[in-house]
């Protein structure tokens, strides 16, 4: 394709679109008839090759499709880069070793093959036709095989057993889904642009490379296995439709739900966090040597700790005595004096400031109590814990050398995950696919993937209930185990229907709980074991994330539970995982997003670290967990046999740095905080627009990108400007663009603005508030949120997977369960108990 040609096609406008591909396609014969194979079941996997291990991965490359291809591949599929003549362009993204290589490519293309297709010449197209037709999963992005007539219809009439993967930054179809995207867009189009930062200050992003699209890798993966296994079941190919916007909004927490419960639209919170909406607690605070993160808490889940962290203080003679004299159990801040907050961060600040982060670390480990030092991206190369887990493997990478490299990103009995090999230059290996048998259907294909499948969720707050959710959507029977005595943590967090707290009343809980069935029980008390038992021999999966240890208590560790049933897939996750030295910490996924850097990469440049909203971390490793289950279950199908899995949070976390874990190895330059500026694009930055707390983001990935914003601005004359007319003129005068365009930006509806620059082929977003979110006409096209009764809650927003999987209806069917609400019909009709034993259940406390 002629640089002209490509620069045209990567235009989102879809006339102009039309016109290149007719260019194109004008040069190009029609590609050969599909190959009539017979059908069979396929199977893959293997212990030593990995659960993906015989399975075919074509890919056409592109930073949508990077770290997918790099984590089948750590699966043990076998994945080759289709790449154009020159190699992809993204070898030369940012940041780049000595010889030029790029770092960021290297480190998301581990363990893949090349193979250089040049699509105008006949033996190549040939080459690349014979690949799809021996491939079982087509990856793409934006580079698309559909400028070359390979659209979905062609790739299914191609091969019809192929799971064809394609994404985009708003997805193929809708009224935005021509917007081009970049990753401050994507975090701006999906709200969390808007609660990250200052609340005086700009929206933020972290300071690290490529996030939406490592996130977004990590939804696609999820939709993969899930197609492959009902492409196995049902007998035929799936397309998987995943929009990277459409994962952001996941990571809002309750954000979304407190417009639609209350009409309030949460607003950024800088070092601090929400205490239900009224209250702000600071939980950056410095130390003596650093910073460090505290997720203040009291109650149930905090008051041991906070006694123990007052003797300390008072140890030092810094505990005064009113701090001393309070009730930490029953203390609750929404109703305490209007000045308690800011004497709390006072107090504890002042102390905190003379103590280390080792110290504080130390305490932490000891107390249980949710603090934790805060890391950069240097210090994860000497974290004992990391160390103690095996976390990395060394990679020989020719034209580098040797590169240590984030390794499993969990521990699992049977199942390797692991980088398999360097990163491939152009060219380098010629597959020879024979064409793949169309997959046979089983007897009775189910509707939904994980029909009959049984999941029990032992989960509370996020990631473990996130996955949980998901599992639901998708056909699995998900039973949360749960206790009034200790409730998901979720069912205590704001909104409240009404503004009035109760644990049926969160729509926190209920947006990462549709779907699912409750049973209470007081895991605490005599009979507890049996129940369990009894549900665990009918289970396909067990899930928890408690602090290490609480499930041996009850008895529930894996000896036993595989005993009880030798099928079982039993997932554990935790902040540090199951063993080593700080396995006893506790937290949340501030605190990993502490110890992993991300608090130290998100901030204005030479400003106070502020971390990302909430729980970062929860969110980017979610589905590393749940494609874990997944793999784990294909395998149990395959086998036979169970497995344990062990996901540490902030083990899995590193993957998303491996491209600053690299710079750190090759070049010893450590990232930090750099606010909204990206190292490979100027501008890219958010402007302030008409109204209050109104932004504009603007990102030129390359020069034609910058073109097209002169010309949009009414300033034509700025694409030939010479401190603006190159990527390199542009960065050293970077000050200077912020300036002309919040110029521009400033007196502009941010929503219109946002169009206009994107009709003239510049990516660009308002910062959207969650109201913005269900105003959204492209979100409405692809029907994000569903509205669900609920007998507490009413009529309520939640949202729906971030991936489309063609004939899959796969969407919450019913709220969120009051705590219980299935108990009586689980004991009966599940486990077969009398209606005389349940009551007698209930006498004892055992249901509650």
């Amino acid at each position: 394709m002629d640089s002209e040609s490509k620069r045209i096609v990567s235009l989102t406008d879809s006339a102009t679109a039309s016109v290149a591909r007719a260019r194109i396609l004008a040069l190009l014969p029609l590609f050969p008839a599909p190959v009539q194979t017979p059908r069979l079941t396929l199977s893959h996997g293997s212990l030593e090759g990995g659960p993906l291990a015989g399975l075919r991965v074509l890919e056409v490359p592109g930073p949508e499709t990077w770290m997918l291809g790099k984590m089948l591949a750590d699966l043990g599929a076998e994945v080759v880069l289709a790449e154009p003549p020159g190699g992809d362009p993204g070898r030369a993204h940012p940041p780049l070793a000595p010889g030029g290589a790029s770092l960021t490519w290297t480190a998301l293309n581990l363990g893949k093959q090349s193979v250089v297709i040049d699509l105008a010449e006949s033996t190549d197209r040939a080459r690349l036709y014979a690949l799809l037709q021996g491939a079982d999963v087509l990856l793409e992005g934006v580079e698309s095989l559909a400028v070359a007539g390979l659209d979905a219809a062609a790739v299914r009439t191609a091969n019809a057993g192929v799971v064809h993967v394609a994404i985009t930054p708003f997805g193929p179809d809708g009224p935005r889904a021509h917007w081009q995207g970049a990753d401050l867009v994507h975090f701006a189009a999906g709200g969390y642009l808007n609660m990250t930062g200052a609340p005086d200050g700009s929206p933020l992003k972290p300071s690290a490379p490529l996030q939406s699209y490592l996130l977004a890798a990590g939804h696609a993966l999820v939709a993969t296995l899930l197609a492959l296994r009902q492409r196995r079941l049902a007998g035929r190919g799936q397309h998987i439709d995943q929009a990277i916007r459409d994962c952001v909004p996941w990571m809002l927490t309750h954000t979304y739900q407190h417009w639609d419960m209350l009409g309030i639209d949460l607003k950024r919170q800088g070092a601090r966090r929400d205490v239900g909406s009224a209250v702000r607690l600071r939980n950056v605070y410095r130390t003596a040597d650093g910073h460090a993160v505290w997720m203040f808490q009291t109650g149930h889940l905090g008051a041991r700790g906070l006694v123990q962290l007052v003797a300390w203080m008072h140890e030092q003679a810094m505990a005064p005595d009113w701090l001393r004299e309070l009730d930490w159990a029953h203390l609750d801040l929404l109703r305490a004096a209007p000045d308690l907050p800011a004497r709390l961060e006072e107090v504890f600040g002042a102390f905190f400031a003379t103590r280390t982060k080792h110290e504080i670390l130390e305490f932490a480990l000891r107390s249980g109590v949710m603090i934790a030092p805060m890391a950069s991206v240097a210090d994860l190369a000497e974290d004992r814990q990391l160390a103690h887990r095996e976390a990395w493997r060394t990679i020989n990478q020719p034209g580098m050398g040797e590169l240590r490299v984030p390794g499993p990103p969990l521990h699992a009995t049977a199942l390797r995950w692991e980088p398999r090999g360097p990163a491939p230059a152009p060219g380098e290996s010629d597959p020879r696919w024979e064409p793949r048998p169309a997959p046979m259907a089983t007897a009775t294909p189910p509707t939904l993937p994980l029909e009959g499948l049984r999941v029990l969720d032992f989960g509370s707050t996020l990631a473990a209930p996130t996955a949980g959710r998901h599992f639901a959507d998708f056909g699995a029977d998900v039973i949360k185990i749960e206790s009034a005595t200790h409730p998901d943590t979720l069912r205590v967090g704001t909104p409240y229907a009404n503004r009035e707290p109760g644990l049926d009343r969160s729509g926190y809980f209920a947006a990462y709980n549709a779907g699912k069935r409750s049973l209470a029980i007081d895991m605490n008390q005599p009979g507890a074991a049996a129940i369990i038992r009894g549900l665990v021999e009918r289970a396909d999966v067990v899930l928890e994330n408690f602090v290490p240890g609480v499930m041996q208590r009850w008895g529930l560790t894996w000896d036993v539970l595989r005993e009880w049933n030798p099928r079982l897939v039993f997932a554990s996750h935790a902040l540090q995982g199951q063993d080593g030295p700080y396995t006893r910490h506790r937290g949340y996924g501030q605190i990993a997003s502490a110890m992993t850097g991300w608090y130290d990469l998100t901030g204005e440049a030479g400003g106070e670290p502020l971390g990302p909203y909430s729980a970062y971390t929860d969110f980017l490793t979610w589905p590393i967990l749940a494609a874990a289950i997944l793999a784990a279950i294909e395998e149990r199908d395959r086998t036979g046999a169970g497995q344990r899995i062990d996901h540490a949070q902030v083990e899995s976390s590193i993957h998303f740095l491996a491209p600053l874990l690299l710079d750190l190895q090759v070049n010893g330059r450590i990232t930090t905080r750099a606010a909204n500026r990206e190292p490979y694009i100027a501008p890219s930055n958010v402007y302030r627009a008409a109204g209050d707390d109104r932004w504009v983001a603007i990102a030129t990935p390359e020069d034609w990108h910058w073109e097209c914003l002169a010309a949009a601005i009414g300033r034509p004359g700025l694409a030939t400007d010479a401190r603006f007319a190159t990527f390199a003129a542009r960065k050293a005068n970077e000050a200077e663009v912020d300036a002309l365009l919040a110029a521009h930006c400033a007196t502009r509806d941010a929503d219109a603005l946002a169009g206009e620059l994107q009709a003239a082929g510049v990516p660009a977003a308002k910062v959207a508030r969650a109201s913005d979110l269900f105003a959204d006409p492209q979100l409405a096209h692809r029907g994000y949120f569903v509205r669900l009764p609920h007998p507490v809650l009413g009529d309520h927003a939640v949202i729906t997977p971030s991936f489309r999987i063609e004939g899959i209806d796969a969407t919450p069917r019913r709220a969120a369960p009051l705590l219980g609400e299935h108990t009586y019909e689980i004991l009966t009709g599940l486990l077969g108990i009398e209606d005389g034993a349940v009551a007698a259940m209930v006498e004892s406390g055992l249901l509650r």
